[in-house]
């Protein structure tokens, strides 16, 4: 009897054991303490309200989203090295030195202030040493800190977040708290409740009902009384604000980065703030930055409008600038077919971060409907993305050569073939690995994909489809 007693027991306690075990761990500093994780988000994630897209992001909050879309697992904890993300970011001397002093920027145990030093990292802004602790530490490290201020919470009505502000709580389960960025907020009105998002790491999130999903944000409501809901047995501390020196631009690694493409197109100066709406656009579908930026200059010079031969933009007779159209008619910055534009769902230009990469397929997506226009590159970028994540998607998992083993395609091997597809056609490419195989599907493919695959990607990872660069890029 006294062996049934302790063998339920121990069950028990082997239960309770894996029931608190993913809450133990998130943002420990260099000092080798480690801080605890943020229970499940109790956001909402059906805003729907807001989904109209500005050209200008703020670069934090951005890079922020841009990390926080290449963490994977259920504590978004996990990374893959290989990815060029997170390649761009180890070769960063800055990163190698704090990383050198600490475990918690591995894979598995990345914590959420290695997150925040991450994103400063990336951005060529480096944190104070000063500033950098514990995750509850931040915000007393901020107090009379110069260049940065602190608004506490519950808040005042003239002390708002905004996007790229440091988030700090006190408390958890050991007392080590929590650190995040503000990445989108909807501020409350007398009548409804407004929310603040923010991307962080080895913290569930609540964009995505599946927790591993990567990119999975995590919100919390705010009140018109200035007071902010947060997770039982933590203290919102408040808000840490970058005042001198904050950046300005968001990271030169995450746009133009191909060889190929440089001196390609002269690309007009007042296009230069598409770029940040492109590379918010990549953020948001999980597609590397730099080469979805590559892909719109190889596709319209990321310039929307026919010009004449001074450079000017053609107007129509009602003074509106007339959309570059291609021969074969495809149309705007994205150079989408008419055909394809008006399948895209509406809710595709949505970059708000509660809005999943599938929102087609979620019920009450906002806004409704379908069809984008591909002539506004306010809607043909966002659409661009979400066209370009549905075949990197499909081709993660598409393996028709190998029908008796375990699928695993090549990152960097299956946003080639995604490329390729969004030039030729979903249909030709399938065709050309069927055909070809894997080593040598893009020799199958046109002689204009080819082309267009290599200013995209560059030539080490265009030659894996069996393409010589010397051979076929164009310059």
């Amino acid at each position: 009897m006294r062996a049934r007693k302790l063998r339920i027991a121990l069950a028990i306690f082997i239960l309770l054991l894996a029931l608190v075990s993913p809450m133990l761990a998130c943002g420990g500093s260099q000092n080798g303490q480690q801080s605890p994780g943020m229970p499940p988000g109790s956001g909402t994630q059906n805003d729907g309200a807001r989904y109209a897209v500005a050209t200008e992001g703020d670069p934090i909050g951005t890079t922020a989203m841009i990390l926080q879309d290449n963490l994977k697992g259920p504590m978004a904890n996990q990374y893959d090295a290989t990815n060029p993300v997170w390649s761009m970011l180890g070769n960063l001397d800055y990163w190698k030195q704090y990383c050198s002093k600490t475990t918690f920027c591995n894979s598995g145990n990345f914590q959420c202030v290695s997150f925040v030093v991450a994103v400063f990292a990336a951005l060529g802004k480096p944190l104070p040493a000063s500033l950098i602790g514990d995750a509850h530490q931040f915000w007393d490290n901020a107090a009379n800190l110069p260049g940065w201020e602190r608004i506490p919470v519950p808040l005042a009505a003239n002390a708002k977040p905004q996007r790229g502000d440091l988030i700090g709580w006190s408390g958890g389960p050991q007392g080590f708290g929590h650190v995040a960025i503000v990445v989108d907020l909807q501020e409350p009105t007398p009548n409804a409740d407004g929310w603040i998002t923010f991307a962080n790491a080895n913290s569930p999130g609540d964009r995505f009902s599946d927790p591993a999903h990567p990119g999975n944000t995590d919100r919390m409501t705010w009140h018109a009384n200035g007071q902010i809901t947060t997770w039982p047995g933590y203290t919102l501390q408040g808000f840490i604000r970058q005042t001198t020196g904050r950046p300005t631009t968001i990271p030169p690694q995450f746009y133009l980065t191909s060889s190929v493409l440089q001196g390609l197109v002269n690309v007009p100066n007042e296009n230069k703030r598409w770029e940040a709406l492109a590379v918010a656009s990549a953020a948001h579908y999980q597609i590397y930055p730099p080469f979805f930026v590559n892909q719109m200059y190889a596709e319209s010079g990321l310039d929307p409008y026919q010009r004449d031969a001074n450079g000017n933009i053609v107007k129509d007779k009602n003074g509106n600038p007339v959309p570059k159209t291609s021969p074969k008619n495809a149309i705007g910055v994205a150079q989408f077919l008419q055909s394809t534009a008006a399948g895209i769902p509406r809710c595709a230009i949505n970059l708000t971060p509660t809005n999943p990469p599938d929102c087609g397929a979620q019920p009450g997506s906002q806004p409704p409907g379908t069809g984008i226009d591909p002539a506004n590159p306010q809607e043909a970028l966002p659409a661009a993305g979400y066209y370009m994540w549905h075949l990197n998607k499909h081709y993660l998992s598409y393996c028709p050569n190998q029908p008796n083993q375990t699928c695993q395609v090549d990152p960097m091997t299956a946003y080639a073939r995604a490329f390729a597809a969004y030039n030729a056609g979903q249909g030709a490419i399938d065709s050309a690995i069927q055909r070809c195989g894997d080593a040598t599907w893009l020799i199958c493919s046109p002689a204009e994909t080819q082309n267009y695959v290599i200013k995209i990607v560059g030539c080490q990872i265009a030659e894996k489809g069996g393409v010589t660069c010397s051979a076929n890029q164009v310059v």
